[in-house]
């Protein structure tokens, strides 16, 4: 009997769908509102704010649900100290 282990199944996922690689770190707006005690709306105007201006970076992945994907906004490498 062949040992399936939990690497073959994320490898067997992400062919399923691999435009929408596994979340590391990052935050969501909604995960960010809650943080700071705002509005979402609050929250994306922030976020995609620092975006334009080159601190964060933001990528599409799949929600918990697997249906429809989420921003995740992460800090991009190069704008740490």
């Amino acid at each position: 009997m062949e040992s399936f282990t939990d690497q073959d199944l994320i490898d067997e996922l992400l062919a399923l769908c691999p435009n929408y690689p596994p979340r590391h770190g990052g935050v969501t707006a909604k995960e960010f509102a809650a943080a700071q005690g705002i509005h979402i709306r609050n929250a994306y105007e922030r976020l995609n704010r620092w975006v334009d201006d080159g601190t964060l970076v933001v990528e599409l992945n799949m929600a918990g649900d697997n249906r429809r994907p989420i921003r995740v906004y992460y800090r991009k490498v190069d704008s740490i100290p």
